[in-house]
């Protein structure tokens, strides 16, 4: 059973939040990828040990020390016995993941190999001639969970083109207008699939689409306004484009609006309409949107602080392999499932 004390102590490491300020958007996504693997590789084992531990105690030293005070035959003396601070050491239970160390050595590991293969260095840092067509990723100083937290191409990826004739023929439907077609094009050439990867192309078509009311082209669209890819960084436009696709009830766009009002991007910062948004995606099992429930409940961010709500949520998103609520669940000693 943990002490209050270590209780406490687990509160604020789960309210910390882990952010690499030095790293580039690439070795970000490049971590986030290997996170994923790790976990599934090395999932957390969680048992119970006797650790020793210690803490700092007053104990009396031998010491007195008295004053008087007072006039004539009224003399009072006042005697204090004095303490000394010492280590003491006791034993504690302490849940311990016995898969951690592996799987952060198999994460870093992963990371820079990934960064090597791709970059020909360890930190995924981009040559100065690529630097114009790299996109930029929007690093969040929260635990919220969005979008721009992983590598930068737009949700509900369509499948690879296997020949020209298919690109030429998808092309030929998109050309005639029809959002579907529109929609896969733009995501063949923001992910680079089969054609050389093109953002500004990518928003061309996702614009096409998303002026025709299509609610994925208007989730895509605001997602690249959202990290500035292919169009210049613009909140208050991927506000705009992802709140067109959240009220006609895509759940990704109603995490991102959710998210944003959550941290104040691009709205001003209300806890209650990121609630409201954010309640609907995550009843639908987005774990993105579940881990931001979690959030909101952990720090009571327009809903009441409940740590066992947190834990509901968190753990809804865990299951589902959502790394960073593997990983919270973790720093909060609590079991998965």
């Amino acid at each position: 059973m943990l002490n209050s004390r270590s209780v406490k102590r687990m509160a604020k490491i789960a309210t910390a939040v882990v952010v690499s300020g030095c790293s580039t958007p690439q070795f970000d996504a490049a971590k986030y990828a290997c996170q994923q693997k790790g976990f599934a590789a090395y999932p957390p084992k969680i048992v119970q040990q006797l650790v020793k531990k210690s803490r700092r105690v007053q104990v009396p030293d031998g010491r007195v020390s008295c004053t008087s005070y007072g006039l004539g035959d009224t003399i009072d003396t006042n005697c204090r016995q004095g303490t000394k601070s010492v280590r003491e050491y006791y034993n504690d239970i302490e849940n311990v993941d016995l898969n951690r160390s592996a799987r952060r050595n198999f994460v870093s590991n992963c990371t820079r190999n990934t960064c090597y293969q791709q970059y020909g260095n360890t930190k995924c840092e981009v040559p100065t001639t690529q630097s114009a067509a790299t996109p930029t990723i929007q690093n969040s100083h929260s635990p919220a969970v969005h979008t721009a937290s992983i590598p930068v191409v737009p949700t509900n990826p369509p499948p690879p083109i296997a020949n020209t004739s298919q690109l030429a023929l998808l092309t030929q439907q998109a050309e005639k207008g029809h959002p579907q077609s529109q929609v896969r094009l733009g995501h063949i050439y923001a992910a680079g699939s089969g054609v050389p990867r093109d953002y500004t192309v990518a928003v061309k078509w996702f614009r096409l689409a998303a002026n025709q009311g299509h609610p994925q082209g208007q989730h895509n669209l605001g997602f690249m306004y959202s990290v500035g890819s292919g169009v210049p960084k613009n909140d208050v436009e991927a506000n705009r484009w992802f709140l067109k696709s959240a009220m006609q009830g895509l759940i990704n766009s109603q995490n991102a609006v959710g998210h944003r009002y959550l941290h104040g991007l691009g709205f001003n910062k209300n806890y209650l309409e990121a609630e409201k948004w954010l309640r609907n995606p995550a009843a639908q099992g987005l774990a993105k949107a579940q881990f931001n429930l979690g959030y909101m409940y952990r720090n009571g961010f327009g809903v009441p602080q409940d740590r066992n709500q947190a834990i509901k949520w968190f753990r809804a998103a865990a299951n589902q392999g959502l790394a960073v609520a593997i990983s919270t669940l973790e720093r909060m000693r609590v079991p998965i499932r």
